[in-house]
């Protein structure tokens, strides 16, 4: 499956939704009861490098995970794209890719997505000296900055610099 095209249907076959950027970069929309078959299925295919997964709040306790994968082989990027409830759990890829363990570990801390099979949950990962007790996740919309950065920091002098 060297050629664009070809990795379409197959896609196409399996019943997966995907668009093509003008740049040429392939986007996944699969459900998270495809996720594992299809990113196994990636993988086996030549998409062999994880180049990172990223998260993007969709307010209404939803987010979107977005796996950006790689094939050396074929020099084709795919963008895999899943929706999910805050609410719900995610398999890890670690098995894939080992260096997915720095990602999901981040996206736990910074948007409470929680990846089932990661055993590396320690906080505070990204905030150190904050209180890992507290779950505040400062990616999600709903997180007041301001507040945090008064509870946490306090009033700040900038040497004489008028605040606001």
């Amino acid at each position: 499956m060297t050629e664009k095209i070809d990795l379409i249907k197959w896609l196409a076959s399996l019943g997966i939704k995907a668009e093509t950027a003008k740049n040429g970069i392939i986007s996944l929309f699969v459900e998270k009861g495809q996720f594992m078959p299809v990113i196994q299925s990636l993988y086996t295919s030549g998409f062999d490098y994880l180049a990172t997964i990223t998260a993007v709040d969709l307010m209404d306790n939803r987010c979107e995970l977005i796996y950006n994968l790689y094939s050396f082989e074929s020099n084709q990027r795919i963008f895999l794209r899943v929706e999910l409830s805050y609410d719900e759990k995610m398999p890890t890829v670690l098995e894939l890719w080992p260096n997915a363990r720095f990602y999901e570990r981040e996206i736990y801390e910074m948007f409470g997505v929680e990846f089932t099979g990661n055993p590396d949950y320690k906080r505070p990962f990204i905030f150190e000296g904050n209180d890992p007790v507290r779950l505040e996740f400062p990616m999600r919309k709903s997180f007041d900055s301001i507040k945090f950065s008064l509870e946490n920091y306090g009033e700040r002098d900038y040497g004489g610099r008028k605040k606001g």
